[in-house]
């Protein structure tokens, strides 16, 4: 059989697409094998800082946050490990705070033996416990802390934990709403719900939530 000229021409032209169709295919394959070990490796260095993060958190004190969505509570987590820990908007902080009522240099941690001291430094605003502090303070374990209104955490200390396990004693749950309660309390305001109508309470909370704000301005 004799095969025409335009035949043979449209046979290797055939064959030249197909070839580049594999062509294209294998290196699309490529890709992707190397986007997929990519971000295997992605996840394997985040589950490895996940589970150094988790071995830090079982020896050394940290503050863990609080969010008026619970389910942002306990996300943002700042293990105290150095002996001397800036905290604010400032570059050499070692715990970094962004907001408008923030200071470069807001508070400061230390570290002496086993305990842990914060101070407020010049110009901020910072609560223990519902108490505006003013003097270098010692945090125990599950005290409150809030550096300006929308920055609130909980210190959670092994040591005192396990300390305190041992005698028995046990520490009450921490939430956004008791911390607002607390410091509303603290405040002068009452807090006390007994005695008082649907309208009432729906009052407090709203005078409760906003009281931290009107701290921050005075």
């Amino acid at each position: 059989a004799v095969v025409s000229t335009q035949s043979t021409g449209e046979l290797k032209a055939q064959m030249m697409q197909n070839q580049a169709a594999l062509d294209s295919a294998k290196t699309s394959m490529e890709e992707k094998l190397a986007a997929s070990q990519r971000e295997l490796e992605r996840e394997k260095e985040e589950l490895r800082k996940r589970k150094s993060e988790d071995e830090k958190r079982k020896k050394k004190p940290y503050l863990w946050n609080l969010n008026e969505d619970p389910a942002l509570s306990g996300i943002v987590c700042h293990v105290i490990e150095q002996s001397s820990c800036l905290v604010g908007k400032a570059e050499e902080a070692v715990v970094k705070l962004q907001g408008l009522s923030i200071l470069a240099e807001h508070a400061l941690l230390e570290v002496e033996s086993s305990k842990i001291f914060l101070t407020c430094l010049k110009g901020a605003k910072v609560m223990v416990n519902g108490d505006t502090i003013t003097t270098k303070t010692e945090l125990l374990h599950n005290d409150r802390v809030v550096f300006s209104a929308g920055h609130v955490y909980v210190l959670h200390h092994p040591h005192q934990f396990k300390e305190a396990e041992k005698e028995g004693k046990t520490f009450k749950q921490v939430t956004w709403e008791t911390v607002q309660t607390e410091i509303a309390q603290k405040s002068g305001w009452d807090v006390n719900r007994k005695g008082k109508t649907e309208d009432e309470l729906l009052l407090q909370e709203e005078l409760i939530s906003v009281i931290p704000m009107v701290n921050e301005v005075n």
